[in-house]
Protein backbone atom coordinates (compact mmCIF):
# COMPACT_ATOMS: atom_id res chain seq x y z
CA UNK A 1 0.00 0.00 0.00
CA UNK A 2 1.50 3.51 -0.96
CA UNK A 3 1.28 6.14 1.41
CA UNK A 4 0.85 9.66 0.43
CA UNK A 5 1.65 12.76 2.72
CA UNK A 6 0.07 13.70 5.13
CA UNK A 7 -2.52 10.84 4.19
CA UNK A 8 -2.85 9.33 8.19
CA UNK A 9 -4.27 10.78 11.23
CA UNK A 10 -3.42 10.08 14.79
CA UNK A 11 -5.83 8.40 17.13
CA UNK A 12 -3.66 8.76 20.04
CA UNK A 13 -0.67 9.98 21.15
CA UNK A 14 -0.76 13.67 19.88
CA UNK A 15 1.65 14.92 22.72
CA UNK A 16 3.98 12.70 22.22
CA UNK A 17 3.90 12.91 18.11
CA UNK A 18 3.93 16.84 18.84
CA UNK A 19 7.10 16.62 20.31
CA UNK A 20 8.86 14.65 18.27
CA UNK A 21 7.89 16.94 15.22
CA UNK A 22 8.81 19.89 17.12
CA UNK A 23 11.90 19.15 17.98
CA UNK A 24 12.51 17.43 14.11
CA UNK A 25 11.79 21.13 12.61
CA UNK A 26 13.58 23.07 15.19
CA UNK A 27 17.21 21.18 14.92
CA UNK A 28 16.05 20.57 10.60
CA UNK A 29 16.46 24.44 10.90
CA UNK A 30 19.89 25.30 12.81
CA UNK A 31 23.19 25.91 11.26
CA UNK A 32 25.15 22.27 11.59
CA UNK A 33 28.33 24.78 11.24
CA UNK A 34 27.52 27.13 13.89
CA UNK A 35 25.13 26.11 16.21
CA UNK A 36 26.02 22.57 16.10
CA UNK A 37 26.47 22.96 20.34
CA UNK A 38 23.05 23.32 20.57
CA UNK A 39 22.08 20.24 18.17
CA UNK A 40 24.29 18.17 19.79
CA UNK A 41 22.07 17.18 23.16
CA UNK A 42 19.38 16.07 21.14
CA UNK A 43 21.82 13.76 18.99
CA UNK A 44 20.21 10.49 20.73
CA UNK A 45 16.81 11.68 19.99
CA UNK A 46 17.23 12.37 16.61
CA UNK A 47 19.25 9.35 15.70
CA UNK A 48 16.01 7.66 16.39
CA UNK A 49 13.36 10.03 15.44
CA UNK A 50 13.17 9.58 11.97
CA UNK A 51 11.92 5.95 12.43
CA UNK A 52 9.55 5.69 15.26
CA UNK A 53 7.07 2.48 15.95
CA UNK A 54 3.20 2.75 15.52
CA UNK A 55 0.34 0.77 14.51
CA UNK A 56 -1.22 1.37 11.80
CA UNK A 57 -5.05 0.80 10.68
CA UNK A 58 -6.46 1.68 7.16
CA UNK A 59 -9.68 2.03 6.17
CA UNK A 60 -11.31 3.91 9.56
CA UNK A 61 -14.20 6.40 9.39
CA UNK A 62 -14.77 9.09 11.93
CA UNK A 63 -16.29 6.69 14.25
CA UNK A 64 -14.07 3.85 14.31
CA UNK A 65 -11.39 6.21 14.98
CA UNK A 66 -13.57 7.59 18.09
CA UNK A 67 -13.94 3.85 19.50
CA UNK A 68 -10.26 3.09 19.24
CA UNK A 69 -9.41 6.88 20.77
CA UNK A 70 -11.63 5.40 23.57
CA UNK A 71 -10.23 1.93 23.52
CA UNK A 72 -6.39 3.28 24.15
CA UNK A 73 -7.39 6.22 26.64
CA UNK A 74 -8.59 3.17 29.12
CA UNK A 75 -5.95 0.97 28.33
CA UNK A 76 -3.12 3.44 28.87
CA UNK A 77 -5.26 5.02 32.12
CA UNK A 78 -5.86 2.05 34.47
CA UNK A 79 -5.03 4.67 37.20
CA UNK A 80 -7.62 7.18 35.75
CA UNK A 81 -9.87 6.29 33.31
CA UNK A 82 -11.52 8.88 31.03
CA UNK A 83 -13.65 11.53 32.57
CA UNK A 84 -17.42 11.66 31.73
CA UNK A 85 -16.82 14.49 30.01
CA UNK A 86 -14.27 13.36 28.11
CA UNK A 87 -16.58 10.17 27.18
CA UNK A 88 -19.39 12.31 26.23
CA UNK A 89 -17.48 14.19 23.76
CA UNK A 90 -15.87 11.47 22.05
CA UNK A 91 -18.86 9.91 22.64
CA UNK A 92 -21.46 12.84 20.53
CA UNK A 93 -18.56 12.63 17.90
CA UNK A 94 -19.62 9.01 17.01
CA UNK A 95 -23.12 9.62 17.54
CA UNK A 96 -22.87 12.82 15.22
CA UNK A 97 -21.04 10.58 12.63
CA UNK A 98 -23.59 7.80 12.45
CA UNK A 99 -26.35 10.65 12.58
CA UNK A 100 -24.98 12.38 9.25
CA UNK A 101 -24.15 8.88 7.52
CA UNK A 102 -27.79 7.43 8.09
CA UNK A 103 -26.38 4.56 10.03
CA UNK A 104 -29.12 5.39 13.20
CA UNK A 105 -32.79 6.14 12.36
CA UNK A 106 -34.14 9.20 12.20
CA UNK A 107 -36.47 8.55 15.17
CA UNK A 108 -34.24 7.79 17.79
CA UNK A 109 -33.91 10.50 20.49
CA UNK A 110 -30.12 10.92 22.13
CA UNK A 111 -30.82 8.17 24.87
CA UNK A 112 -31.44 5.73 21.88
CA UNK A 113 -28.47 6.89 20.16
CA UNK A 114 -26.45 6.99 23.09
CA UNK A 115 -27.37 3.85 24.46
CA UNK A 116 -26.19 1.98 20.93
CA UNK A 117 -23.37 3.62 20.63
CA UNK A 118 -22.22 2.62 24.25
CA UNK A 119 -23.27 -0.76 23.38
CA UNK A 120 -21.03 -0.49 20.43
CA UNK A 121 -18.13 0.50 22.67
CA UNK A 122 -18.77 -2.35 25.06
CA UNK A 123 -18.69 -5.11 22.20
CA UNK A 124 -15.21 -4.05 20.86
CA UNK A 125 -12.25 -6.10 20.83
CA UNK A 126 -10.22 -5.51 23.49
CA UNK A 127 -12.47 -3.16 25.53
CA UNK A 128 -12.64 -4.78 28.98
CA UNK A 129 -15.79 -5.47 30.97
CA UNK A 130 -14.20 -3.55 34.18
CA UNK A 131 -13.83 -0.68 31.80
CA UNK A 132 -18.12 -0.18 30.95
CA UNK A 133 -20.31 2.51 31.81
CA UNK A 134 -22.31 1.82 34.60
CA UNK A 135 -26.24 3.50 34.65
CA UNK A 136 -25.25 6.01 36.77
CA UNK A 137 -22.33 7.15 34.42
CA UNK A 138 -24.21 6.64 31.46
CA UNK A 139 -26.79 8.94 32.83
CA UNK A 140 -24.15 11.51 33.87
CA UNK A 141 -22.50 11.19 29.68
CA UNK A 142 -26.96 11.43 28.60
CA UNK A 143 -27.01 14.51 31.02
CA UNK A 144 -23.91 16.57 29.07
CA UNK A 145 -25.34 15.50 25.41
CA UNK A 146 -28.96 16.73 26.20
CA UNK A 147 -28.33 19.40 28.63
CA UNK A 148 -25.80 21.39 26.79
CA UNK A 149 -25.30 22.73 23.28
CA UNK A 150 -22.32 22.23 21.04
CA UNK A 151 -21.00 25.60 21.48
CA UNK A 152 -21.04 25.26 25.15
CA UNK A 153 -18.86 22.32 25.02
CA UNK A 154 -16.58 23.93 22.49
CA UNK A 155 -15.83 26.30 25.69
CA UNK A 156 -14.61 23.33 27.98
CA UNK A 157 -12.72 21.91 25.27
CA UNK A 158 -10.88 24.90 24.55
CA UNK A 159 -10.30 25.33 28.46
CA UNK A 160 -9.30 21.71 28.28
CA UNK A 161 -6.47 21.22 25.27
CA UNK A 162 -4.61 23.57 27.59
CA UNK A 163 -5.31 22.27 31.18
CA UNK A 164 -5.59 18.50 32.44
CA UNK A 165 -8.55 17.80 33.60
CA UNK A 166 -7.67 17.51 37.36
CA UNK A 167 -5.96 20.90 37.51
CA UNK A 168 -9.09 22.05 35.34
CA UNK A 169 -11.66 24.63 36.39
CA UNK A 170 -14.28 21.38 35.94
CA UNK A 171 -14.77 18.41 37.80
CA UNK A 172 -17.18 15.64 37.51
CA UNK A 173 -19.38 17.11 40.45
CA UNK A 174 -19.84 20.51 38.97
CA UNK A 175 -20.94 18.69 35.48
CA UNK A 176 -23.40 16.35 36.69
CA UNK A 177 -25.18 19.26 38.70
CA UNK A 178 -28.41 19.91 37.01
CA UNK A 179 -28.27 23.86 37.59
CA UNK A 180 -26.63 24.36 34.41
CA UNK A 181 -28.18 22.81 32.13
CA UNK A 182 -30.47 24.26 29.70
CA UNK A 183 -34.09 24.39 30.88
CA UNK A 184 -32.97 24.39 34.04
CA UNK A 185 -33.90 26.95 36.47
CA UNK A 186 -34.36 26.75 40.40
CA UNK A 187 -36.77 24.73 42.28
CA UNK A 188 -38.34 27.56 44.48
CA UNK A 189 -38.36 29.91 41.55
CA UNK A 190 -41.95 31.93 41.43
CA UNK A 191 -43.66 32.33 38.31
CA UNK A 192 -42.39 35.68 37.97
CA UNK A 193 -39.00 35.10 38.54
CA UNK A 194 -38.80 31.68 36.53
CA UNK A 195 -38.44 32.62 33.00
CA UNK A 196 -35.91 35.30 34.12
CA UNK A 197 -34.02 32.41 35.44
CA UNK A 198 -34.06 29.58 33.52
CA UNK A 199 -30.83 28.91 31.43
CA UNK A 200 -31.27 29.04 27.80
CA UNK A 201 -28.08 28.33 25.23
CA UNK A 202 -26.49 31.69 25.09
CA UNK A 203 -26.27 32.34 28.64
CA UNK A 204 -25.06 28.75 29.19
CA UNK A 205 -21.92 29.58 26.86
CA UNK A 206 -21.88 32.80 28.88
CA UNK A 207 -21.86 31.34 32.03
CA UNK A 208 -19.34 28.97 31.13
CA UNK A 209 -16.95 31.72 29.58
CA UNK A 210 -17.23 33.51 32.96
CA UNK A 211 -16.46 30.33 35.32
CA UNK A 212 -13.46 29.15 33.33
CA UNK A 213 -12.28 32.99 33.59
CA UNK A 214 -12.78 33.14 37.21
CA UNK A 215 -11.28 29.81 37.45
CA UNK A 216 -7.65 31.23 35.86
CA UNK A 217 -7.55 34.23 37.51
CA UNK A 218 -7.96 32.69 41.05
CA UNK A 219 -4.75 30.26 39.95
CA UNK A 220 -2.77 32.59 38.86
CA UNK A 221 -0.08 32.42 41.00
CA UNK A 222 -1.07 29.18 43.02
CA UNK A 223 1.02 25.45 42.66
CA UNK A 224 -0.74 23.14 39.90
CA UNK A 225 -1.25 20.87 43.06
CA UNK A 226 -3.36 22.96 44.67
CA UNK A 227 -5.47 24.24 41.94
CA UNK A 228 -8.46 22.00 42.46
CA UNK A 229 -8.79 23.45 45.90
CA UNK A 230 -9.57 26.97 43.89
CA UNK A 231 -12.07 25.52 42.01
CA UNK A 232 -16.12 26.20 42.69
CA UNK A 233 -17.95 24.13 44.88
CA UNK A 234 -21.11 23.00 43.90
CA UNK A 235 -22.62 25.47 45.84
CA UNK A 236 -20.97 28.33 44.26
CA UNK A 237 -21.17 27.13 40.69
CA UNK A 238 -25.59 27.27 41.10
CA UNK A 239 -25.02 30.63 42.73
CA UNK A 240 -23.04 31.67 39.41
CA UNK A 241 -25.67 30.45 37.16
CA UNK A 242 -28.18 32.56 39.18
Amino acid sequence: MKLANNSLDLVKGYTKASVVAFVLMTCAEMDLENEWDKILPFAPLLDRAWLLPMNLMVDQNAASQSFENLTLSYRGSERQSPSVLSLALQLSHIMTFKAESGLHPKEWNTEARLRSVVEELHSRAGFLSKWQLDEDKFKAVLNLLVGSTPESRAVITCHLNHHKYQFSAFSSDLLRNSRWLNGAYPSKAGQNVKALLTVKPESQVWFLKNHVHTYLNKVRRVKMSSRNRMRATPAEWEKAVD
